[in-house]
C-alpha cells in the first residue's frame, strides 16, 4: 500500500495493475508538500526552470481536474 500523487501511476489504475483502495481520498485534500533542491548560482539554468514550472503546472492542472469531479 503507498500514498502517490495519482498522476504517476494513473495508467497503472487503468490497466488494473493496481487497486485505488480508496477512491475518495486525493492528494488534493491532504497536501503533501514538494520541495526543488538545487545547488545555489546567479543563474538557474532553463531545464531546471522549465522542470520547475512543468511540475507546478501539472500539480495545478491535477488539482483542478480532481476539484471538477467532485
Amino acid at each position: 500500500m503507498t500514498y502517490i500523487p495519482e498522476f504517476l501511476c494513473r495508467n497503472l489504475i487503468e490497466e488494473g495493475r493496481l487497486i485505488h483502495i480508496l477512491p475518495s481520498l486525493y492528494a488534493s485534500q491532504v497536501p503533501i508538500p514538494v520541495s526543488f533542491i538545487y545547488p545555489e548560482r546567479d543563474l538557474m539554468p532553463r531545464q531546471l526552470r522549465a522542470f520547475i514550472d512543468f511540475t507546478i503546472t501539472r500539480f495545478q492542472d491535477d488539482i483542478q481536474r480532481r476539484k471538477k469531479d467532485n
